[in-house]
């Protein structure tokens, strides 16, 4: 499934690539930036934005943010 990441080290910009879920965890993947987050601790958020965002994210790796357009996911 399509979707992207952001960390303060990419500024403004997220980096594009797929989500997959596997093993318990949320898997982001993209060329050079790999990120896993257990389930058990996976926090979901619709944006607020009205643009269709659904956020991941992991309260021990408060810096990335995973997320998609596609409410598929949920």
């Amino acid at each position: 499934m399509a979707g992207y990441v952001s960390h303060p080290s990419f500024g403004e910009e997220a980096v594009a690539g797929r989500i997959m879920f596997a093993f318990a965890r949320l898997r982001f993947e993209a060329e050079g930036v790999q990120v896993e987050m257990p389930l058990s601790r996976l926090l979901i958020e619709k944006g607020g934005t009205g643009d269709g965002r659904i956020y991941f994210s992991d309260p021990e790796q408060p810096e990335w943010t995973v997320f998609t357009f596609e409410e598929a996911v949920l």
